[in-house]
């Protein structure tokens, strides 16, 4: 596995070429409202329950958005001052709770992919390729793309999927410290299914 993700880290310089090659569809009303919902839902499970889990939360996010606390506040449509309030309150505001249900997983997909010289050394790389072979390269669920345009899809979404994995890992994690992340049967039985999950639901609105 590690081979791969080093291989697959060496071809980010091309990414331009993937990008040309998959690009995304607005969904019909109906179809985003209804897998709007579903995501919501899913992605539920993932939200911080306890007060003490909202500031690692918060951080998570940002990291998973390729981004500063500061820009996350800035992508919710918050101050950075109210950020740092959720996080000493522990708790963050329902309506802005919908945003991470609704939006955070398509924001952190749609990120802009790695550069060349940026290594990916956490396991989302390993997992979104975990991923890519669990779903024959169709992690969007998007059975009427060909073969082709599966695989510039996965080439395009390769970063963004890494970063949701990682964070999605993170969330699903024993340790709330969060201090180490390893590879073990939790991957399969929970972190995988759910990323599997997220992604194809995630699928409607981006394409």
């Amino acid at each position: 596995m590690m081979n791969a993700a080093r291989t697959a880290c060496s071809m980010f310089g091309c990414a331009g070429k993937a990008r040309a090659m998959a690009v995304p569809q607005k969904p019909s009303t109906g179809s985003y409202v209804n897998d709007a919902n579903d995501l919501s839902i899913l992605f539920a499970s993932l939200l911080p329950f306890d007060p003490s889990d909202v500031g690692p939360f918060l951080f998570e996010a940002a990291y998973a958005l390729g981004e500063r606390e500061a820009d996350l506040a800035r992508e919710i449509g918050v101050s950075r001052a109210t950020l740092s309030g959720w996080k000493k309150r522990g708790a963050i505001p329902p309506a802005h709770l919908e945003w991470f249900g609704e939006r955070f997983p398509i924001e952190v997909l749609q990120g802009r992919n790695p550069q060349q010289h940026e290594g990916f050394r956490h396991v989302g790389l390993e997992l979104a390729l975990a991923l890519f072979e669990m779903t024959s390269f169709d992690p969007f669920n998007l059975p009427h793309k060909g073969k082709e345009d599966r695989l510039a899809i996965c080439f395009r979404y390769l970063g963004g999927i890494s970063r949701l994995g990682l964070f999605v890992l993170h969330r699903c994690q024993a340790d709330p410290s969060r201090a180490s992340v390893h590879i073990n049967d939790r991957w399969w039985s929970e972190v995988l299914p759910k990323l599997r999950e997220i992604t194809a639901l995630a699928g409607p609105h981006m394409f």
